[in-house]
């Protein structure tokens, strides 16, 4: 039986640059639903476009690239079909529902959204329980 291997510390370097990430994180959600509307006053922000969304797609994709640059050596496990159709169905969703989310920040302004997007976390919970 093989046992897996124990989780080392992470080194300070590490450290630094998951505390600049974890920043950037906080700072684009902070920064974007004024952004937003700042979009929509200079006439960029149309809801039909989409293309705002475009670089909060790309870089969630990015993550699906997270495996291939790992340095751990554990091969990743194959998916079946059906569990490849149930991730791709939650994927879609969430496109869904993150671009109806952006609409109604372009749609309603960055105010009314704020207090509306502080009970997402709240109901993405209260959801995951009941349909997960």
């Amino acid at each position: 039986m093989a046992l897996a291997a124990p989780l080392l510390p992470r080194p300070p370097a590490g450290r630094a640059v998951l505390g600049v990430a974890l920043g950037a994180y906080v700072a684009s959600g902070v920064s974007q639903p004024l952004l937003m509307s700042e979009l929509r006053r200079a006439g960029l922000g149309d809801p039909r476009c989409q293309l705002y969304m475009v670089p909060y797609y790309a870089g969630m994709a990015c993550t699906g690239l997270l495996h291939v640059f790992s340095k751990s050596k554990v091969a990743t496990a194959s998916f079946s079909l059906p569990q490849l159709a149930t991730c791709a169905g939650v994927a879609l969703f969430g496109i869904c529902a993150q671009s109806l989310n952006w609409t109604g920040n372009m749609l309603a302004g960055s105010s009314i959204f704020a207090v509306v997007y502080a009970s997402v976390t709240i109901w993405s919970a209260v959801l995951s329980r009941l349909l997960l």
